[in-house]
């Protein structure tokens, strides 16, 4: 087992958080938003609203081989912390209960998750520190705050375009991560806790996009 000697107390201070509304609070912008453009993608003409699309590329995926264990560690709890504001609000304000269904299982998933590898982290005194670029984090950021004006229908399309381009751009990024990790657990929760259950979303999103009416073909990072 590994040990990088960082304080657990990096762990605590930063106070992650498992509600919407604490969530929220951390919401910002981001200074890698850049990467990520807005196309028309899976929208009717006629719809004013759109999801940010997340456009990433090899090179994107290949900045997540550059991260420390703190960055990964920092670059996960986000992903957790969004993934839950986001399904929370998917709650209120979808009427699809099979949206509504799938916004459940996400908060759940998540929750535990968060839950479990803090615990994991704090016997292995990693640390967390936030990566210089992360893109995929900025996507989740923005789309948090577009979500926040739809509702219905329309949040249905946005919230599962999101849930398939996240959840793809991350397995991939995830693997790449575990490639790097220098902790021995941190590398095996990612391999064998993290990755399948996230493909387990990715594989649950992709139906449910399609049967809300999403066009989500371009997104194929992962198998």
């Amino acid at each position: 087992m590994k040990n990088h000697g960082r304080s657990i107390a990096l762990l605590v201070g930063m106070g992650l958080v498992l509600s919407a509304s604490a969530a929220q609070a951390q919401i910002r912008v981001a200074k890698d938003a850049g990467r990520v453009q807005s196309t028309n993608s899976g929208w009717t003409n006629n719809e004013t609203a759109r999801t940010p699309a997340m456009t990433m590329s090899a090179g994107d995926i290949e900045l997540y081989a550059g991260m420390t264990d703190a960055n990964i560690v920092a670059h996960i709890l986000t992903g957790d912390s969004l993934e839950i504001a986001m399904s929370r609000l998917a709650l209120t304000r979808s009427s699809n209960q099979s949206v509504r269904t799938f916004a459940q299982m996400i908060i759940d998933h998540h929750t535990k998750n968060s839950t479990e590898f803090m615990a994991m982290q704090k016997d292995e005194d990693i640390g967390i520190q936030a990566p210089s670029s992360d893109p995929i984090a900025a996507h989740g950021r923005m789309a948090l705050n577009q979500l926040r004006n739809l509702r219905g229908a329309a949040f249905d399309r946005a919230y599962m375009q999101h849930q398939v381009m996240h959840h793809d751009a991350d397995a991939a990024a995830l693997q790449r991560m575990a490639d790097v990790a220098r902790d021995d657990d941190l590398e095996e929760d990612i391999e064998e806790k993290l990755l399948p259950v996230l493909k387990q979303h990715l594989a649950q999103a992709r139906t449910l996009a399609t049967q809300v009416g999403v066009n989500h073909s371009a997104h194929h990072m992962t198998p």
